[in-house]
């Protein structure tokens, strides 16, 4: 089994498909639900893989781990999403040791977002590495990388304007509906998923257009309910989802769910509709948007919508990017330091040794009992050390220094 203790960086990898050469369907079949996101952390196990988590967004699929090699990490994401491993190849890419712990900084931060600067990827971050920890798949050094891009990526929405402003998809969506015409009266809006984008539509239709008439549906009616009481909407169930349709001008897709839940036969043939669909894979059946009187807008045509904000946003880049280098350096010090370990325990050793002999003498000379307790003199001498090594790489000659200035110390 490869452990990311006994490797270094050139081990590390991530392998994914995203929206930088990719559409939003191409990313859809790459996709891997929660349940395939277990499946897919057991099959890295039994293949004696360590250290990984699944990054699964709609702006991306990546896999992060330390692996003997790229090929066996795209194969896990092809085994288990609907896409294969010709696509992949053509579609996919690969970053490797520093370049591919770079690109996790730039991630977390929001700097490789479709939406420059969305801070929603900290969260999908979070719980993605979240279940790769109780799967007993993250290890000290994964652990640590994804904690320096979490901290680099909270400094950066703190000290910079990169996440500021009212920019996401859902934000967006809504913002794209107010400047169509046909929709400036008393519009009726259903809202399929009652999650975090499916909230998050709901309160900005609420901003733009306070007069509208909103339903939720969602596979869970307890969920669309407590959605519809806390921003006092309507909700209703899968079981009348033709009627919420029929009933409706502008729908918008925002669940997870693995297969379409808006189907053709669905659709009646009477009145001109809006349709945006914001799920990675699509939540529309294929041909919907081929029906001459319905209007599809996918996810890409979405984030690729102007706004203000986001020239804002692409001014703060620089400092961003600085504050993103300071935590990289910082993480590769603590990496290079972890590789002195090994020599820090055999310096410990040898100076228990030298205090060892120590009591020895000073019990045949003065017969005492004992001598004075030497570990905080120890400590102190590997904890110098250790700084020592994070500026210089002559660990032998720290190493010999180190036992000189101990020994010096016990026989002045």
């Amino acid at each position: 089994m490869l452990k990311a203790a006994d490797c270094n960086l050139e081990n590390f990898f991530v392998v994914g498909i995203g929206y930088r050469n990719s559409d939003s369907y191409i990313r859809g079949k790459f996709s891997i639900s929660e349940t395939g996101y277990e499946a897919l952390l057991q099959d890295a196990s039994s293949r004696g893989i360590s250290d990984v988590f699944v990054l699964s967004t709609c702006n991306r699929t990546e896999i992060y781990a330390f692996a003997p090699n790229p090929a066996v990490l795209a194969g896990l994401i092809c085994c288990h999403s609907k896409g294969d491993m010709i696509l992949f190849v053509q579609k996919g890419y690969c970053r490797r040791g520093r370049e591919a712990i770079r690109h996790l900084h730039r991630v977390a931060a929001g700097l490789d977002s479709q939406i420059l600067g969305d801070y929603e990827i900290v969260s999908q971050l979070k719980k993605a590495f979240r279940t790769a920890v109780s799967h007993h798949l993250a290890g000290g050094v994964l652990q640590r990388m994804v904690n320096s891009a979490l901290e680099s990526s909270k400094l950066i929405r703190t000290e910079t304007r990169l996440s500021n402003g009212s920019v996401s998809v859902s934000f967006l969506a809504v913002k794209y509906v107010s400047t169509l015409e046909t929709f400036s009266h008393s519009p009726v809006f259903l809202v399929f998923g009652a999650g975090k984008i499916g909230r998050n539509l709901c309160r900005n239709l609420l901003e733009f257009f306070p007069d509208s008439n909103i339903t939720v549906i969602n596979r869970s009616l307890e969920k669309a309910e407590a959605l519809a009481l806390d921003l006092s909407i309507h909700c209703a169930s899968v079981s009348q989802i033709r009627a919420q349709i029929a009933r409706a001008n502008v729908i918008f897709l925002a669940t997870s769910a693995p297969s379409p839940i808006l189907l053709k036969e669905d659709i009646s043939a009477n009145e001109r509709k809006l349709i945006i669909d914001l799920s990675i894979p699509s939540n529309a059946e294929n041909g919907v948007g081929d029906l001459s009187h319905i209007n599809l807008i996918s996810v890409d045509q979405i984030s690729n919508a102007l706004d203000e904000n986001l020239k804002l946003r692409a001014a703060e880049v620089p400092v961003a990017l600085q504050i993103l280098e300071t935590h990289l350096d910082k993480f590769f010090q603590w990496l290079e330091l972890r590789k002195q370990i090994p020599h820090l325990e055999i310096l410990r050793r040898k100076l228990h040794e030298l205090s060892g002999i120590r009591n020895i003498q000073f019990n045949r000379v003065l017969q005492l009992p004992s001598a004075n307790n030497p570990e905080t003199q120890i400590q102190k001498a590997v904890s110098q050390t250790a700084r020592k090594m994070r500026y210089r790489f002559d660990t032998g000659c720290l190493l010999i220094e180190a036992l000189d200035h101990y020994s010096m110390a016990l026989y002045p």
